[in-house]
């Protein structure tokens, strides 16, 4: 018997073997059915491209949209000293992970299909180059200036490739903001700040063969 107050709740249920199963319900209820299923699990190496390399401690993850749809959290590994991995506990389904380390990032050119209790060791995800953009956000009001503290800044791919994800950060109290893991590309740029009006065109961000240093976005007061 769980207590719990009134309202709306997630029960979460796991055991050994099994995937974590999830059920919503409203307190008070008199019974609560979590299903759990026999777990699956997806397992490999992460390798440099090109070269081939094993490459150790790249995080590996579920996709964000894979992890919602199934209840899964913060489904990861970390590859050890050989470039291997594998995330245990995953229900039956299609998975495109993300592998991301300093400096580098990857993902399979297809997605996996895992079915009940399947163990699947044998996916490699090459991994290519990445760059860090540092910039900062400043706020006019007439001549002076004052740091964009908490400026979201978003990169969006300017080249059509559906399958790079946006990338965001948020300024600090400086109004500083890095963005980790950019893959090389073109990207336009947008930035949200309470209070602020961001003007209506930023300079495109080139990455290329190394960090993006030194750029300053500057918003107005609205």
């Amino acid at each position: 018997m769980l207590w719990t107050g009134p309202g709306a709740i997630r029960v979460d249920a796991r055991a050994e073997g099994y995937a974590r199963g999830s059920s919503k319900a409203v307190a008070p209820a008199k019974a609560v059915t979590v299903l759990l299923t026999p777990a699956s699990s997806l397992g490999g190496i992460v390798v440099e491209a090109g070269t081939r390399t094993p490459v150790a401690d790249v995080l590996v993850a579920i996709r964000g949209d894979d992890r919602d749809a199934l209840g899964l959290g913060g489904a990861s590994a970390r590859t050890d000293g050989d470039g291997r991995f594998r995330i245990d506990r995953l229900t039956p389904g299609r998975y495109k992970p993300t592998a991301t380390g300093h400096g580098v990032y990857g993902e399979p050119a297809e997605s996996v299909l895992l079915g009940l209790g399947q163990r699947v060791d044998d996916l490699t995800i090459e991994v290519h180059a990445a760059r860090t953009v540092r910039g900062r956000v400043e706020v006019a009001a007439g001549a002076e200036r004052a740091p964009g503290a908490g400026a979201r800044v978003s990169l969006h791919a300017d080249d059509g490739d559906a399958s790079v994800a946006d990338i965001g950060g948020v300024a600090d109290d400086d109004g500083r903001v890095e963005l980790v893991v950019v893959r090389p590309g073109r990207y336009q740029v947008s930035i949200e700040h309470e209070g602020s009006l961001a003007a209506d065109h930023y300079d495109p961000i080139v990455v290329a063969g190394r960090d993006v240093d030194g750029v300053i976005w500057t918003m107005t007061v609205s």
